[in-house]
């Protein structure tokens, strides 16, 4: 994490006597800037750089550095060892999102196979419908040739007519008559 901060401050207060100041009212502006980064660690440790500049200006005839500048780098080490301890605790929320995006390929593969399978059904469905039309289809050919050819027979002589012949087979339903 990178830190960063910036800071402006003015004050004025009035003196008692100006000979300790040089002024009946001392005036200070302080001007502060830090930067700094932190990183946590896997054993829970967090390691911290730091880095900070402040600028004193002030109206003090008196004072013997005028601005006075002050910069420091300060490096913290802190290791927790009752909380936040260890790998363990402070991986879990990796194991958690590995763990979460795995059941989520899981789930997917499981719809693409139930899809796919469900497409397959639908069309080995559709080949059998289409399989049972054209049987049906046949059959009702068979049907009128044979019909066709007994009244060739009754005409010529060979077959006895019966009421059977004189009838016309039902047609199919999307078939033509």
């Amino acid at each position: 994490m990178l830190t960063g901060a910036l800071g402006l401050a003015h004050n004025t207060t009035p003196q008692a006597s100006s000979f300790t100041t040089g002024t009946s009212a001392l005036i200070q502006r302080l001007e502060t800037s830090s930067l700094g980064v932190q990183q946590n660690l896997v054993s829970g440790t967090l390691v911290s750089l730091g880095l900070t500049n402040s600028n004193v200006n002030t109206n003090s005839t008196r004072a013997q550095i005028n601005p006075a500048t002050n910069s420091s780098l300060s490096l913290s080490v802190t290791q927790h060892l009752l909380q936040g301890f260890g790998p363990a605790l402070n991986t879990r929320q990796i194991r958690i999102a590995k763990n979460d995006r795995e059941v989520s390929d899981l789930v997917f593969k499981a719809q693409v196979i139930t899809t796919v399978s469900a497409i397959e059904d639908l069309y080995w469905d559709l080949v059998s419908y289409n399989e049972n039309v054209r049987v049906q289809r046949d059959a009702l050919a068979a049907t009128e040739r044979l019909l066709e050819d007994n009244k060739k027979q009754v005409e010529v002589g060979t077959l006895a007519p019966s009421r059977s012949c004189a009838r016309k087979p039902k047609s199919l339903p999307g078939s033509r008559p």
